[in-house]
Formats: C-alpha cells, structure tokens, sequence
C-alpha cells in the first residue's frame, strides 16, 4: 500500500517471469466503493495469466484483500509486510491474505467467517 493505491505482484516460485499477476487499484473516493469487509470502503481490481491462476485484490486506506489461486500446491511464498493468510478452498486452492493493523486482520478474518490457518509475516 502507498498514499493512494495498493497492489500485488506475484509470480511462480521457480520461475518469476511465469504466471505473473500485477494489480494496482486506486483507494475509493468519497461515496464510492464497496464495504464488503470492514476497513473499507474498498475497490477491487482482479486478473488471471491463465486458466489456473488468478487474483482479485481488494484495496481500502486501511486494508487489502487478496483471494489467490497459484496454480502451484503451496500457498504463496515471500509476501511482504503485515500479513495473515487462510487457506479458504481446496478446490482450487484459494488463498486469503489480508494486509493491514493486526486488529483490523483479526475483523475481517471475522467478518469473512473463514477459519484457517493464519500466519503472520515481519515487514521487510
């Protein structure tokens, strides 16, 4: 996140210029948005580089929420920053990463009714 926008950028672990995924989404202006999650309002931004990998990134003033399908088996490597992720689907394997204040993870974990296992990454 930035003073205006946030984003992703992910790609394959063995090789960084496969399956890349690159979203930048703007923070709502007044009045516009969605409050899916709270922390919002947010804007969403999504993107595929094939049929088995996809991203859609939701960006607020205060959060990011990103659902992710690799097309690899593990869940996403090397993010940075303060983070937790959740595991919200086998099928394909969905990954859950909210970026943001420990607490306001801890209020979207809740309001998006996931349980999972949640791990949380040091800034870099």
């Amino acid at each position: 996140m930035n003073n205006e926008s946030c984003g992703i950028l992910a790609h394959a672990i063995k090789d960084p210029k496969a399956n890349r995924i690159h979203l930048v989404s703007r923070w709502p202006n007044e009045g516009q948005g969605s409050n899916s999650y709270p922390a919002g309002p947010y804007n969403n931004a999504s993107g595929a580089s094939g049929p088995k990998t996809w991203a859609s990134l939701m960006c607020s003033k205060n959060a990011m929420v990103i659902e992710y399908v690799s097309g690899e088996p593990n869940a996403p490597a090397a993010a940075r920053g303060p983070i937790s992720t959740t595991q919200i689907s086998n099928n394909p394997p969905t990954t859950r990463i909210i970026v943001g204040e420990a607490g306001l993870r801890k209020q979207i974990e809740d309001h998006a009714g996931t349980p999972g296992t949640s791990a949380t990454s040091p800034a870099r």
